[in-house]
């Protein structure tokens, strides 16, 4: 069994690895929507309408309000999602 210093150490360098990872990611992604000149994914709020309509929930706003909440928890939703499932 890890002692408590060893566990905290693993947590730490994971924690970073993790963060080195999105930041590069997210780097190369920006880059290519740079050079590229395209815009986000519609993806991640189109699922969330799609999970909105089947469940009856409604969220509020008006038109670019609600837009851009459908599109923070798109993002949100998929991408605590999406780490979950690998994490299992």
């Amino acid at each position: 069994m890890p002692s408590d210093e060893q566990l905290a150490s693993a947590l730490v360098a994971g924690a970073a690895g993790g963060a080195a990872g999105t930041t590069a990611l997210n780097a190369v992604t920006y880059l290519d929507m740079a050079v590229r000149g395209r815009s986000t994914s519609s993806a991640p709020g189109d699922s969330i309408e799609a999970l909105v309509s089947r469940t009856g929930l409604r969220i509020p706003g008006e038109e670019d309000t609600r837009k851009n909440r459908v599109a923070g928890l798109g993002g949100f939703f998929l991408g605590d999602h999406s780490g979950s499932r690998v994490a299992r």
